[in-house]
């Protein structure tokens, strides 16, 4: 078990600057001191390539893994274009975007709504590379095909 100053020593000398109010979220904190500096107080914060947002449990933010998993998959594409078939752009996908957004997926536990969120995600994707406007027929072409 870590005691407090373990922990202090650790996370607070590994350029963590600031501190998310994880704990105690939507009440007036007094100002967390370490080594004599006063930690500024944020609504979300990064360490690791995860982002960890403020509330009364842990939770993850994926809004920039989601971003950053777009714009992988839209630099795949605009190279390939409609060139190569659509099993070398899904192997593509699977191995170079798919760990992007689902990166910081084992740290925090996830809510209903971003499991949804990340399915809208693949689904907009399957849209633009099956060049459909129907979710329906996305759904139909990833559970038969």
């Amino acid at each position: 078990m870590m005691t407090s100053f373990d922990w202090e020593s650790k996370y607070t000398h590994a350029s963590f600057h600031s501190w998310t109010n994880v704990w105690v979220a939507g009440k007036k904190c007094d100002p967390l001191k370490t080594s004599g500096k006063c930690l500024k107080w944020v609504n979300r914060c990064h360490y690791l390539g995860v982002f960890f947002t403020s509330g009364c449990t842990l939770r993850c933010c994926f809004y920039d893994a989601k971003c950053r998993f777009f714009r992988a998959f839209n630099a795949i594409f605009s190279k390939t274009g409609h060139c190569a078939s659509d099993p070398v752009i899904l192997s593509l996908l699977r191995s170079k975007c798919m760990p992007i957004l689902l990166y910081a997926v084992e740290a925090c536990p996830i809510l209903a709504r971003q499991t949804l969120s990340f399915e809208f995600t693949l689904t907009r994707i399957f849209m633009k590379l099956f060049q459909t406007g129907s979710p329906k027929m996305v759904n139909y072409l990833t559970f038969y095909c």
